[in-house]
């Protein structure tokens, strides 16, 4: 392992924030002559709506892409302490982009758990004349965006990503002064340490550790009084002549009673396509006082999702997962 112990942003790697951009960024800015909407084939079966959004029920979003023209793509409707998915038909999708995506609409942008700017729309997916923001090669319903205006102190880099959100989210003062703490002695052998479990109780050969990238971050979550502790190892010369194969471990660790102990973890070993993970940011989402841990998936060659995880009995489980295709068809 190449070790090093860093801030959360360093969890953000660029090469895989541009996973969610691939899809989008390439058929952008499109005039409506070009971007001419396909009809759509007659076996694509357009799914009902599955969410009432006539009491405007509030949405979380993920804002990224160039810090000067970012894009906010939702994720999920907030309700009752809830996460639910975004289901609609053609028409269902047309009212939810008049209801949130009307310019002007303001968001509330956060990173590291905390509120840190906002997020203005400019532009709905759908303009007066019903030319879309953007298209996909082959694809009749593209996932709805929106374009808008970042508001955010720095730094901010040429590329953006945040989660936002119209809901009034809690920031216990509290838990920010507390996750300050370790939660461990030295932090760097703690996550050393997870990372030979995971690996050994996975049967990754431990030697291979050696030879991964490794990072770590300390999150307050308010799981208990210490921080979660986030561990990435990756091949650094994934998707290269020189790749070990895509070996990637991710993991999660908590403090329970004395000991850290693993509370998630995913292994890729080399060995054929796998499920990769990346720490993206942390929100109390439901408001039940701990935060949920918001993660990038993504399969070799595929486009990425995001993931939500909760602190339930002892462990982090994912409750909920976005589309794994932008096209809707």
């Amino acid at each position: 392992m190449r070790p090093t112990v860093s801030g959360l942003r360093a969890l953000r790697g660029a090469m895989l924030a541009a996973t969610i951009l691939t899809a989008a960024s390439a058929c952008d800015k499109l005039t409506p002559a070009f971007a001419a909407r396909s009809e759509r084939p007659a076996h694509v079966a357009v799914p009902p709506d599955t969410l009432d959004i006539s009491g405007r029920p509030r949405m979380l979003y993920q804002v990224f892409g160039e810090r000067s023209d970012p894009r906010m793509l939702p994720v999920a409707a907030l309700t009752d302490g809830i996460l639910r998915p975004l289901t609609f038909s053609d028409e269902g999708w047309r009212v939810f982009d008049r209801t949130y995506h009307q310019p002007g609409a303001l968001y509330t942008l956060y990173r590291d758990g905390r509120a840190t700017g906002t997020a203005r729309v400019m532009r709905p997916m759908w303009d007066a004349s019903g030319a879309p923001l953007y298209s996909l090669p082959h694809c009749a319903r593209p996932t709805p965006l929106a374009a808008a205006r970042v508001k955010a102190p720095p730094p901010l880099g040429y590329m953006v990503e945040f989660l936002a959100t119209d809901a009034p989210l809690p920031t216990p003062a509290r838990r920010i002064a507390r996750g300050q703490q370790t939660g461990a002695r030295d932090p760097l052998a703690a996550a050393q340490r997870i990372a030979a479990a995971v690996a050994q109780s996975t049967g990754l050969p431990m030697e291979l550790l050696a030879t991964l990238d490794f990072d770590a971050a300390t999150v307050a979550t308010g799981v208990g009084e210490t921080p979660t502790l986030v561990l990435s190892l990756v091949d650094a010369e994934a998707g290269t002549d020189q790749s070990a194969n895509g070996i990637h471990l991710f993991a999660l660790a908590d403090r329970v009673g004395t000991e850290i102990i693993p509370s998630y973890a995913r292994v890729v070993r080399g060995d054929g396509p796998g499920q990769y993970r990346r720490y993206v940011d942390h929100l109390d989402l439901t408001g039940d006082g701990v935060d949920e841990l918001v993660l990038e998936g993504w399969t070799e060659g595929q486009e990425s999702y995001l993931l939500i995880l909760q602190f339930q009995r002892g462990r982090w489980a994912e409750v909920f997962r976005g589309r794994t295709n932008w096209c809707l068809d």
